[in-house]
């Protein structure tokens, strides 16, 4: 007769299989992905198509030349400037009008060790106390390690979706050579870690809170399973766990040009806003350029390369893209540009999808305001995806075959509309109706 032991290491041992069998089945997934984005890929674009992308960026210039710095600035003592970011924001995109009063009301807290930083994630553990004073030295252990090799590198902040935003103040000094006491009050580096705030609670936070899909996320607690993610958290091994990070890689892979591109977006409207800061982060001209210097030794280097040229045109080109060809470009810039994180991080400071998603909020700027650019994030993320209620294969195919349920092909189709009077949110949620067939937010349309 088997003892208790012996049954509870048959379990893990099945449950190890059948871990690594997934794992194995989604490599494949992708790697089929790839090889069918490749296949289905439109003929290369001419040059002078290419070229007509490089529009967008003559829009930027011209914004930043007109753009007026405005009366308000952020003032220094105390927690004053990180409640001074929030406000300005609910009062520039006049959010009492289009979502609720207290948006967002939860606190932004400066953590001044490392040990403050990480505790707050480590407390949703169910584990023992010594289990988490273990893995919170672990963390600590690592960040100090991380930064010390990369010079600053790590986390700067995090946001828990109505909790808390929480600032990695101990990098921010060590990054600094100053005090985690004394940076608040540096004129130079504050809009640093302000602009942070705002990317990771505005940002982020904005779309957890106010958007159908973050809120979603947030019942099934997918969220938390990202922040593990990001912090290599070592969370419990057991069958719900396993499909909860299955379903949050699902829905983090579709939406990342939404999730990414607009608290870039915002990140730096703020800081232009604010402090003068150049806004947008990325233009098209290093893009195409990184990808048309793609490394020598990778597999079917041309035909990548000309893929992602391509879903780029598409994506921010001059010429109207059907709806179906924005889902390939989308697909393109998600699966293969993926495989080339660490290259475009170098070149561009952010990975591709980062930098488009950027740069479709930055489209929606200059063709319909920049008041419209929260909401339109907003319209994209309006999809009412339950994970719990249907197979993870089942959505996978209804999201791989029905653009109108993907977040990032919604912002794409979206990105390529333009309104007759800049900054009426309730023309754009029209035009995305009535062009689109797209769901809007009710509010945005009053």
């Amino acid at each position: 007769m088997s003892t208790f032991d012996d049954k509870k290491a048959s379990f893990e041992q099945r449950l190890q299989k059948s871990r690594a069998n997934h794992e194995a089945n989604l490599d494949k997934q992708l790697a089929d992905m790839r090889v069918r984005l490749l296949k289905d890929a439109p003929p290369a674009l001419p040059d002078a198509a290419i070229r007509q992308i490089t529009r967008l960026d003559h829009e930027i210039k011209q914004q930043r030349i007109s753009g007026m710095p405005r009366e308000m600035r952020v003032q220094m003592g105390g927690s004053t400037p990180l409640r001074q970011v929030d406000s300005f924001f609910i009062k520039e995109f006049q959010t009492n009008k289009y979502l609720y009063s207290n948006l967002m009301s939860y606190p932004t807290v400066f953590c001044e060790t490392l040990e403050e930083f990480f505790n707050t994630f480590i407390d949703d553990l169910d584990v023992s106390p010594s289990a988490k004073r273990q893995e919170l030295n672990r963390m600590v252990e690592e960040a100090q390690q991380t930064a010390a090799d990369s010079h600053g590198g790590g986390i700067f902040g995090v946001n828990l979706p109505g909790q808390g935003c929480y600032l990695n103040g101990w990098l921010f000094a060590y990054e600094s050579g100053k005090k985690p006491s004394e940076i608040l009050q540096s004129e130079s580096h504050l809009p640093s870690i302000l602009m942070t705030a705002a990317h990771e609670k505005l940002g982020h936070g904005f779309l957890a809170e106010c958007s159908v899909l973050g809120k979603t996320k947030s019942r099934l607690g997918l969220d938390m399973v990202e922040v593990a993610r990001r912090f290599s958290l070592r969370s419990a091994e057991d069958p719900l766990t396993s499909l909860r990070q299955q379903q949050n890689g699902l829905i983090h892979t579709t939406s990342q040009l939404v999730e990414e591109g607009w608290a870039t977006w915002v990140e730096s409207y703020i800081g232009q806003c604010l402090w003068e800061r150049q806004h947008p982060t990325h233009t098209v001209e290093p893009l195409i350029e990184a990808c048309q210097n793609l490394p020598q030794n990778i597999e079917n280097r041309q035909q990548v390369k000309e893929a992602l040229l391509t879903a780029m045109a598409y994506l921010l080109g001059d010429q109207q893209a059907n709806l179906q060809a924005l889902h390939w470009a989308i697909n393109t810039i998600e699966i293969l540009g993926s495989d080339f994180d660490d290259y475009f991080f170098s070149a561009a400071s952010q990975p591709l999808r980062y930098c488009i998603g950027e740069l479709l909020l930055m489209r929606i700027e200059t063709q319909m305001g920049p008041l419209c650019a929260p909401y339109a994030a907003l319209t994209a993320a309006n999809v009412a995806i339950e994970p719990d209620k249907i197979s993870l294969s089942d959505l996978q195919t209804l999201m791989d075959q029905d653009p109108r349920l993907h977040p990032d092909t919604r912002l794409a189709a979206i990105a390529q509309l333009s309104i007759r009077n800049k900054n009426d949110v309730a023309e754009m949620g029209r035009q995305i109706e009535q062009q689109l067939s797209f769901s809007v937010p009710p509010r945005l349309l009053n």
